[in-house]
């Protein structure tokens, strides 16, 4: 079922959250936490509310600016407005999504249709146009991502994900225009049905729209700029030591190929005795992707369980990039024999990840800054 089993006693969730909502707060980085561990104030059903909030919010703002521009007026000219009319719209849409995943077949295609339809409508007509035009925008554009979707399964993900929202973008602005109303207005809304419902429930802008809305690149929708695959020792008593070692394949940029990984970090943890493979997935927030990006100066956090005597654990980084106009975030998974018969295992270091093995004696130049 998917769903997070929330212990009352402990006041905590008993697996983390997949998404850090709001990266600018603290509190979120406690992903066992409930709503910044305040339930008697927030609610988030699902756990994945606030980010299409922001992601829808960011599409109105954009779509609010290009119609400005094109009336010969400031971009930013209402986008207060623009935003606050998107988040409310991304989040219903989301939950359109959700309620939808219980349904099939034909069912399911009229409930989104007609619920996206009358969402269109109510954000047309919040933003000062015709419900009628907002409504045929909202239907267009579920119906024109349910279709893409269909036609396109068996494509890579990011060639769905961008016909899903381009299609469902696209058809919403021409529904809105067929009914009188305003071309931009129509591809706002169909951008939020096709992205934040179809998009998002059909599993093709998971990870990559939590990457997307951190980084700023939309690039990052379609999967990460580079994979690290090394193979990992620790020993950690209180003080962790660990080292890896393997390779980097960067995936974008005129650097595209495979170079060397060696990586050394000290900082707490456990008591563990291991070794095992570590895979992580890298997104940096450069414009340009180069391999450098992805040697430096790191922080690294990593959480294992214990299972049949093998640890299973999930692990994240974030670095600086070298030139210091930019940063990189890595998300991964471990998988380790421990010699220490404890169920869970924790670290978290500062190190330094390095292309060839004689720079790690730069390890000693490491904590002399925090960053």
């Amino acid at each position: 079922m998917n769903g997070r089993v929330y212990d009352p006693l402990m006041a905590q969730f008993l697996s983390p959250d997949p998404y850090i909502q709001a990266p600018g707060s603290w509190m979120n980085y406690n992903r066992y936490a409930y709503c910044y561990n305040n339930p008697l104030v927030y609610t988030d059903p699902s756990g994945e509310f606030f980010i299409p909030m922001l992601i829808g919010a960011a599409i109105s703002v954009i779509t609010n600016g290009v119609t400005n521009v094109v009336n010969d007026r400031s971009f930013f000219d209402g986008a207060g407005t623009a935003a606050l009319i998107g988040g409310i719209g991304g989040a219903f849409s989301f939950g359109i999504g959700q309620a939808a995943q219980g349904m099939s077949g034909f069912g399911q295609v009229a409930f989104q249709t007609s619920a996206h339809g009358y969402l269109g409508g109510m954000m047309s007509g919040l933003n000062g146009n015709s419900y009628g035009s907002g409504f045929l925008s909202g239907a267009f554009g579920s119906l024109a991502a349910t279709g893409t979707g269909i036609l396109l399964q068996n494509a890579g993900k990011g060639t769905q994900a961008l016909g899903i929202v381009g299609s469902g973008a696209i058809s919403g602005g021409v529904g809105a225009e067929i009914a009188g109303g305003d071309f931009w207005d129509g591809f706002r809304n169909g951008a939020i049905s096709s992205g934040l419902n179809h998009g998002i429930h059909s599993g093709l802008l998971g990870e990559g729209l939590m990457m997307s809305s951190i980084t700023g690149r939309t690039r990052h929708l379609f999967g990460p700029d580079a994979i690290a695959i090394a193979g990992t020792g620790d020993v950690s008593s209180g003080i962790s030591v660990g080292i890896e070692k393997g390779g980097i394949a960067v995936l974008r940029g005129n650097e595209r190929g495979i170079y060397s990984l060696n990586d050394m970090g000290v900082g707490i943890g456990g008591i563990t005795v291991s070794g095992g493979v570590e895979i992580i997935r890298l997104y940096s927030s450069a414009g340009r992707v180069l391999k450098d990006h992805f040697y430096g100066h790191r922080y690294e956090g990593n959480l294992s369980v214990k299972v049949f005597d093998v640890s299973v654990g999930v692990t994240g980084s974030l670095s600086r990039h070298n030139n210091g106009n930019g940063f990189t975030i890595g998300l991964g998974n471990t998988l380790a024999l421990d010699a220490i018969p404890f169920n869970i295992g924790f670290s978290i270091n500062k190190g330094i990840t390095a292309q060839y093995f004689h720079e790690l004696n730069n390890m000693k130049d490491v904590f002399k800054t925090w960053w």
